[in-house]
């Protein structure tokens, strides 16, 4: 899904992607975003 996301959004430099535990966002430190969409 990663891979296909990555190949269809290969033109915006601002997207990123990350492979997480499907649980928290604990990866990312405390008051890095100002919104979230998870799917």
């Amino acid at each position: 899904m990663i891979k296909f996301a990555k190949e269809n959004l290969k033109d915006y430099k601002n997207v990123f992607f990350y492979v997480n535990n499907g649980k928290d966002l604990r990866i990312f430190p405390d008051n890095k975003f100002d919104f979230v969409f998870l799917f």
